[in-house]
């Protein structure tokens, strides 16, 4: 197996571990298939494409509220492990968006308001 192949299996793994964090996709609550196949679809561009955002959010959210630069610095590293995680978790959601299978992302991805 190579070296890109472990990271690859080591990165689903951490996303398939259950966590207090973790919540059911908001797609999963719709009543019928064709509702959750488009709940999804939707759900994982809005995180494939948009997962990079939090590199800029997380900070700029901490800087808002008066943080520390340590608490700055934490951040950038926060939002740059978040962004990896909602993208892949997004492009997770695009590969399976005709099955009902729940891939579940921290917070529930990235949260545009």
């Amino acid at each position: 197996m190579s070296i890109k192949s472990k990271w690859i299996v080591l990165l689903l793994a951490i996303m398939l571990v259950p966590s207090v964090a973790l919540a059911e996709s908001p797609w999963a609550a719709e009543d019928s298939y064709g509702a959750q196949t488009r709940q999804k679809l939707d759900y994982g561009v809005k995180n494939a494409l948009g997962g990079w955002t939090e590199i800029i959010t997380a900070p700029v959210s901490t800087f808002k509220e008066g943080g520390s630069f340590k608490e700055l610095v934490e951040s950038q590293f926060t939002g740059l492990y978040d962004a990896v995680i909602y993208t892949v978790g997004g492009a997770l959601h695009l590969g399976t968006f005709f099955l009902p299978l729940d891939v579940e992302i921290p917070e529930n991805g990235v949260q545009f308001e």
